[in-house]
């Protein structure tokens, strides 16, 4: 009797991430990619004063390389994992004591797209945001949003070519809870963004000024946006 051949099983893509590790981890990829071309600046001066070969410290490149290329996957990760686990991202043991629970989720759900597609589909993002919203720019803000909320460079570029007024505007106008929550979200990934990926300065500033509006409708979006 033939057995029958056994279905392919789907690859697992489940993945476990400690949210507080991989938080140092990002930042010490981003303090090493900031100081490596000094460091190789700094060798290559000294061996050139004592007239040695300096075409080794070309090394650097490749580490500097190295860095570049993982730092996206690894600053994705996060930001997933920091939006997903919320304020539920600690559990407690017998004493007590407060212990960091790690994130279990999907690792499908991670953006791989390049970061300049991120950068330029935030960009389209915010001139829709910058129009008079009907329903059918409404809905296209809400599949924009829900797609790339957890990408931190989509988020970067967002508040860095839009402002908080704009975007309290376009809430207040659609009156979609939808869209509020997937524009807070986004908000929430960009203000956990690190180096590069830090929002404007005075960007804080801006939220709180909204959420003291004499407009009650505008204060309250600012506050659901981002809260104090």
């Amino acid at each position: 009797m033939l057995e029958k051949p056994e279905r392919p099983q789907p690859p697992n893509t489940t993945v476990s991430i400690d949210v507080e590790a991989m938080t140092r981890l990002v930042a010490a990829m981003e303090r090493a990619g900031d100081q490596i071309v000094s460091l190789q600046d700094e060798m290559r001066t000294i061996l050139s004063g004592v007239h040695l070969d300096t075409s080794d410290t070309a090394r650097f490149d490749q580490v500097a390389d190295w860095i570049q290329q993982e730092l996206p996957g690894l600053r994705r990760r996060l930001a997933m994992a920091q939006d997903l686990l919320g304020e539920g991202g600690v559990s407690t043991q017998p004493d007590h004591r407060p212990v960091p629970r790690p994130y279990v989720g999907d690792e499908s759900q991670i953006s791989t797209k390049p970061v300049h597609e991120s950068y330029d589909a935030a960009r389209a993002t915010a001139q829709r945001f910058g129009v008079p919203g009907d329903h059918e720019t409404t809905r296209q803000l809400v599949a924009d949003l829900r797609a790339n909320r957890h990408d931190p460079y989509y988020a970067r570029e967002l508040v860095h070519s839009t402002d908080p007024e704009t975007l309290v505007q376009a809430v207040v106008q659609a009156g979609d809870d939808e869209l509020a929550q997937l524009t807070a979200a986004t908000v929430a990934t960009a203000a956990r963004g690190t180096g590069e990926l830090a929002p404007p300065v005075g960007y804080e500033e801006q939220w709180a000024a909204l959420r003291e509006s004499d407009d009650p409708a505008v204060a309250a979006a600012a506050e659901q946006l981002r809260p104090a």
